[in-house]
């Protein structure tokens, strides 16, 4: 969970683009364990990129950072299973099966 100063939740919402067609979540789910505050990602994505959410680059730039967040995480994933695997062999564990 990440929490913001207030001063940028405050820039984010005024630089939200908003008229009299503007429909936006705040939050949504299902009981009181079970939820998702949208309008939150939203605000947290424009702090990350540091630029308005009216910005006409908001989806390209998103789209880029989510690649490469994507092959970060997908590296990280890689190159920590072979640590354990290597760590493993050298305290004599043998792998058995698939």
């Amino acid at each position: 969970m990440f929490h913001f100063a207030e001063d940028e939740i405050g820039n984010g919402l005024r630089t939200f683009p908003v008229d009299e067609s503007t429909e936006e979540t705040f939050v949504m789910g299902r009981g009181v364990k079970d939820q998702y505050y949208l309008l939150a990602d939203v605000l947290a994505v424009g702090t990350w990129l540091g630029i308005p959410l009216s910005h006409s680059e908001l989806g390209p730039r998103l789209r880029a950072l989510m690649v490469k967040t994507s092959t970060i995480a997908a590296a990280f994933l890689e190159a920590g299973e072979s640590l354990v695997l290597s760590a493993l062999g050298r305290l004599g564990f043998v792998r058995r099966g698939g």
